[in-house]
Order: C-alpha cells, then structure tokens, then sequence
C-alpha cells in the first residue's frame, strides 16, 4: 500500500494525512498477518486490527470557522493540526489512492 506511493509532494498535488498511531497499529496487523503467512487465528486477528482511521490525537477543531455543505444541508467543522506536529513522527502523508484504499477497508472515525 505504502511502497507505492511518490516519495516527493510537487505543487499542486493532493495529500492526506493520516495518524501514525493509526498507521503504527495498522503496520504491526498488517506485518503480524505476513509473518504468520497469510490468515491469522480469529482473536489475535481482531485484537491488532486497526480499526477505522482515526486522527483524533493530531487535529484540533477549529471552531472559528463553520462551513455549511449547501449540497448537503448539514454543517461540519473544519480540523486543523495540532501545532508542533513532525511528519513521520506524528503524522503521515498519503496519496489519494492510498487514502481510499484505508477509508474503504476500515472507515475513518466521525
């Protein structure tokens, strides 16, 4: 999934970002399943899944600003990053296809 993706951002590309304590949980189900060839017993795969993506511990909402999806007719708010942030460390840049890929498999929180 990962080794894919471009090592360098160009302007005007698209990015998300996702967790690393979400990527870190993902990484040890998803190496713990290689290691094991393949399938893995049915509790110890359900006790490291990663679950649906969550960036909770890297975002902040930022309250000042309130968009309405007019197409939509509900409200959201916008999240930032949490100030202080290293990209490796806390978080992770991925591509598009990468992004779909994870939402699709496991859903992402809220």
């Amino acid at each position: 999934m990962f080794a894919d993706m471009p090592t360098l951002s160009k302007e005007g590309s698209v990015w998300y970002v996702l967790s690393m304590s979400w990527i870190k949980v993902w990484q040890d189900w998803a190496y713990y399943g290689l290691i094991a060839g393949g399938e893995t017993d049915g509790l110890h795969n359900q006790m490291l899944k990663p679950g649906k993506i969550d960036n909770s511990d890297i975002t902040i909402q930022n309250s000042k600003t309130l968009l309405t999806d007019t197409t939509k007719g509900s409200e959201w708010q916008n999240l930032q990053l949490k100030q202080g942030l290293s990209e490796g460390k806390d978080f992770m840049l991925v591509t598009p296809e990468v992004y779909k890929f994870a939402v699709d498999k496991y859903g992402v929180v809220g």
